[in-house]
């Protein structure tokens, strides 16, 4: 056996085991579930004293390592066991403008100690919101979340959102899978966010930060439901989505302006019959 072979197998086996985990007593507990996006500004200071110090043999990137968080949202869902509806908890985004990293990140670990049955699902989280979060507690003398000490990438307690709708296929960015699936992203473009950070527009910074959240909550609901794993009338859940956020950030011109639009499409496409063409976000 070819060591291709052996790893295509060993993720085959790691995605199993997660599959039966995930469904196991399905019936009998409620599914919750902790929707995380993290935004962050480089340690410059940090790398070019590193850069200086390897010489030839240091890396041109500035990797995950010095990345700094200086943003935060999340959003709580629970599917309860026999019922069709979806709960969404209360969103929560925070900044840079009025918090350090540290309250930031303490901030992170006490809704996820609060909530220790919730599986953490992120868009790409592995590859970095998750290990940033392991270093800054080792860094700062914090004690992980349970949903977070498991290093393996298919953990139970996780759902790493871009591994899942990718499977063997190349892994793609958020509004890439968006704009694919017509669902709106990203208000401000992905490689514009280091830069409002490196200037301090919070206000943008923040309407990002909760909109990649709101983003990946739909998609999680899509591939859910997919899977099998929950059973919701989709454009009642997006209603309750778009209540959920409104609360939470009632001047955010993204979720009253872009979402709840679309979200009105959903409702109205629903209520018709036969097949109805969809438009893109």
């Amino acid at each position: 056996m070819t060591d291709q072979s052996m790893a295509f197998e060993t993720s085959l086996e790691a995605q199993a085991r997660l599959f039966c985990e995930r469904n196991a007593g399905s019936e009998q507990k409620a599914k919750r579930f902790l929707v995380l996006d993290l935004e962050y500004e480089y340690d410059r200071s940090r790398y070019d004293a590193y850069y200086v110090a390897e010489g030839r043999g240091a890396e041109d990137s500035i990797r995950w390592a010095f990345h700094r968080v200086r943003a935060a949202s999340w959003l709580p869902i629970t599917f309860q066991a026999g019922k069709a509806e979806v709960e969404f908890g209360k969103s929560v985004t925070l900044t840079a403008d009025d918090h350090h990293e540290t309250e930031i990140v303490e901030a992170v670990f006490a809704q996820l100690d609060a909530l220790p049955d919730a599986a953490v699902v992120t868009w790409g989280g592995e590859c970095k919101d998750i290990p940033v979060l392991r270093r800054t507690a080792a860094e700062f003398g914090l004690v992980l979340p349970t949903s977070l000490r498991d290093l393996h990438p298919f953990a139970r307690s996780r759902i790493d959102l871009c591994n899942e709708v990718a499977g063997r296929a190349a892994n793609v960015h958020l509004p890439e899978y968006a704009a694919a699936t017509s669902i709106p992203a990203k208000p401000s473009p992905s490689k514009d966010i280091g830069e409002l950070v490196c200037q301090g527009k919070w206000d943008l910074v923040e309407e990002q930060c909760r909109a990649d959240v709101l983003t990946t909550a739909i998609i999680l609901l899509r591939h859910l439901q997919s899977r099998a794993e929950i059973e919701v009338n989709m454009a009642q859940a997006l209603e309750a989505l778009i209540a959920a956020a409104s609360e939470a950030a009632p001047q955010s011109s993204f979720v009253d302006r872009t979402l709840r639009l679309w979200v009105k499409g959903i409702v109205a496409r629903s209520k018709l019959r036969g097949l109805v063409p969809q438009m893109a976000a």
